[in-house]
């Protein structure tokens, strides 16, 4: 038997015999999409604010996909890195932003909100994600990673 699909009535089953038989409507479709798939799923850009809701020169924090973004905006260029400082735990949002960097409010760690890096010690594995942003219209999109560390959107 071999399974057809017919965009009115959906799928039919047809013997590849007998052409002169007619398609009958399967009794169900069972569809089964294995974990490992879903996690594999392509990511869009998601709207996180409207320009002008992140003043020049401070960062908000926003979930996105679970996982809490800092978006900074330097000038009208906005900038997103994961939230969560690697030292303790504090809101990077919530630091002092000079420059291109922004300073953990909690124990004054320094961290780069272009690419995440520790600015107290660049040549450190210590560093926190950095996103893409794109700004659509009046809109602030942030495309996440996977969790292999590539786009979710790269196949």
């Amino acid at each position: 038997m071999l399974e057809l699909q017919d965009e009115d009535k959906g799928p039919r089953r047809h013997d590849e015999h007998d052409e002169n038989k007619s398609l009958e409507p399967l009794p169900f479709v069972v569809s089964i999409v294995p974990s490992w798939f879903r996690k594999c799923r392509m990511a869009e850009f998601q709207t996180i604010a409207k320009v002008g809701e992140i003043p020049d020169g401070e960062g908000r924090a926003f979930p996105v996909d679970g996982t809490i973004v800092a978006v900074f905006n330097l000038g009208g260029e906005y900038t997103a890195i994961n939230d969560v400082c690697p030292h303790m735990g504090a809101s990077l949002a919530g630091g002092y932003v000079e420059g291109t960097s922004v300073t953990c409010p909690w124990h004054a760690w320094r961290f780069s909100v272009k690419d995440g890096t520790w600015l107290d010690n660049p040549r450190s594995k210590i560093a926190n994600a950095c996103y893409p942003v794109r700004v659509v219209g009046e809109e602030i999109q942030v495309l996440m990673k996977d969790e292999g560390g590539r786009m979710k959107d790269e196949g």
